[in-house]
């Protein structure tokens, strides 16, 4: 995330072949000009910080600027139903990746279950994490994951198994045939 536990704490004791995730913000990639990644994520943009940014259209700028450093050697994770996503990513060099929770793309959700490439990774009742957003998530990350070699046996494990973060539509109990949801 970007609260908490900063980068360089992690950085100071890297290994050759350590794989970061990193969840950066708008504001980060604003004072980072020379930052790269590999694979980058972009779920969404919408009319958000405007406070800080002064209009939307330096926001989306700033949030772009993931993949300003970007190769055709570079992944770039897209969020197909959202248009300002699509048009601000149209021109850069990363091999583009699209997700989607409702149409047919690279990774999508059909009958109930997260496709990747049309091959079946796993049924939405058996992720323990609730809400479209969150299988939006999902699929991003199992996009990632495929493009270093992670096993869909591994995938599903965890996916099985993560219950979210605290405070998130986290799961507190069900009662009856109510589920109760800490939000």
């Amino acid at each position: 995330g970007n609260i908490g536990i900063p980068l360089s704490a992690f950085v100071k004791d890297g290994k050759p072949n350590y794989i970061l995730v990193l969840e950066i913000s708008g504001h980060q990639l604003h004072d980072m000009p020379h930052f790269k990644t590999n694979i980058s994520v972009m779920t969404n943009l919408s009319e958000v910080h405007i406070d800080h940014f002064g209009t939307y259209e330096n926001y989306m700028k700033n949030k772009s600027r993931i993949f300003q450093h970007h190769t055709n050697k570079d992944i770039a994770i897209l969020n197909l139903e959202n248009n300002d996503v699509c048009n601000q990513t149209k021109d850069i060099k990363s091999k583009k990746i699209y997700f989607s929770s409702k149409n047919k793309a690279d990774i999508y959700l059909k009958d109930n279950a997260i496709y990747y490439y049309d091959e079946k990774i796993i049924d939405i009742e058996d992720i323990r994490i609730k809400g479209v957003h969150n299988l939006e998530n999902i699929m991003c990350a199992i996009s990632a994951c495929k493009q270093i070699g992670i096993d869909n046996i591994v995938i599903k494990e965890v996916l099985s198994k993560f219950a979210g973060v605290e405070h998130r539509i986290e799961f507190v109990d069900k009662i009856n045939t109510r589920e109760f949801y800490n939000d």
